[in-house]
């Protein structure tokens, strides 16, 4: 057992080396070591050139002066300092050390390093005690009644001192066991409180923001609500005043109509189409939906002009999934009436924005035959409609993104375009 606590000092060094100071370590000993163990740099290489330097003798348990002057050399000042010490360590202890432990050390301590300390203290005890039956057994002095009382009571004052000193270190091992279990307690609860603190936090800093967004959409709705008011209200006045035919002559040759909705979305004009000529004339609907009761739309237009092809307007809304419902008039029947609804509808944006703006919806035309479109409506809400006495409808403007938001149509004198 003489090499084993150098050996573990070994072993322990190990975690101390870098790549690169193992590489240097084994370039230094290039002389000393097999070449193929010196090439081998991994931990199991270092290890077999240390059993190269026991099989050797270049070190030993009671001489390593060699392996402290190859790290300093390296360098690397932590394996030397650990060298160092257990050098002086054993530089320290008593000469007539017997090499074998006494079984009592097993029962003092369990960790290797106090082990150390229990071994040389209780090594002292029995050293103690094997001089006192030595002075017993082999006393030749002229007076060995009085050497062996003297010779007793320094013994055994010495052996209580080292008892003390054994108990006092481990009543101080428990304690420090004991404050050290006392930090991690209290750091654990501490650390508990903080994470519970931070979830708290964090929760009502989301009800905040879920309140402030509520809030601040319920603002949005009122003040858009209170905008369209008056637009409804106007519409509805016109509305009134329209429940009968007008009867009102008109001179001019066209006459824009009113505007039915509201200032949302994007500007359309179906009169831009690039095949648009005066001739033209609304003359059917293609309408779609997507389960909301709520359509896009596009319009026919045929022409007085035989010469002249349909053409059909771009879609206004972007309603298409669902299904579409398609209706045409017989060319040369024109529409002398436009009837429909518009509505508040609350739309739910991607961003989690909710507004609540008028749509169009449910328009029906009829003609001057008599027949009527199928109607479109779904949702009913406010109903408008219009009609000018001796005009026809001629093209539609109006605004729209994903649903129609204004519709205005435009109407000309028939006896003129006749």
């Amino acid at each position: 057992m003489a090499n084993i606590r150098l050996r573990s000092i070994i072993i322990k060094l190990q975690d101390c080396l870098s790549n690169d100071d193992r590489e240097r370590l084994h370039f230094l000993l290039g002389d000393d070591v097999p070449r193929r163990l010196q090439d081998n740099t991994t931990l199991s290489g270092t290890l077999s050139i240390m059993q190269s330097l026991f099989d050797r003798n270049k070190i030993s348990e009671q001489d390593f002066t060699f392996l402290i002057n190859v790290f300093e050399e390296i360098p690397c000042p932590h394996a030397v300092n650990l060298l160092a010490e257990y050098k002086q360590r054993i530089q320290t202890k008593l000469p007539n050390q017997p090499p074998e432990m006494p079984p009592l050390h097993d029962e003092v301590f369990e960790d290797q390093e106090d082990k150390s300390v229990s071994r040389t203290l209780l090594q002292q005890t029995n050293n103690c005690c094997n001089y006192q039956k030595n002075i017993n057994s082999n006393n030749t002095n002229i007076n060995p009644v009085i050497s062996n009382v003297q010779n007793k009571n320094s013994l055994s004052s010495k052996c209580k001192e080292i008892q003390s000193y054994l108990y006092n270190f481990r009543i101080n091992k428990h304690s420090l066991t004991i404050i050290i279990l006392l930090i991690l307690i209290f750091g654990t609860i501490i650390l508990i409180y903080i994470i519970k603190m931070t979830d708290h936090n964090k929760s009502n800093s989301k009800l905040k923001y879920d309140y402030v967004l509520e809030e601040q959409q319920k603002k949005n709705n009122k003040t858009i609500q209170l905008l369209n008011e008056p637009i409804l209200e106007k519409n509805q006045q016109a509305n009134d005043q329209l429940t009968l035919p007008n009867k009102k002559k008109y001179n001019s040759l066209v006459i824009e109509g009113r505007e039915f909705g509201s200032a949302h979305g994007t500007h359309f004009d179906d009169s831009t189409h690039p095949y648009f000529i005066s001739s033209h004339y609304l003359n059917g609907i293609l309408a779609r939906d997507n389960d909301d009761d709520l359509e896009s739309y596009q319009f026919y237009y045929s022409s007085s002009c035989d010469s002249q092809d349909m053409i059909t307007s771009e879609r206004h809304g972007n309603q298409n999934l669902s299904f579409k419902k398609d209706f045409q008039f017989d060319k040369n029947e024109k529409i002398q009436k436009v009837e429909g609804h518009y509505l508040n509808k609350t739309i739910v944006f991607s961003n989690g924005t909710n507004l609540t703006m008028p749509i169009i919806t449910g328009l029906q035309f009829y003609t001057t035959k008599g027949h009527a479109s199928p109607s479109y409506a779904g949702e009913e809400g406010v109903m408008f409609e219009e009609e000018y006495e001796g005009y026809t409808l001629w093209y539609v403007t109006g605004r729209s993104d994903e649903y129609i938001h204004q519709l205005q149509f435009y109407w000309y004198r028939t006896l003129d375009i006749d």
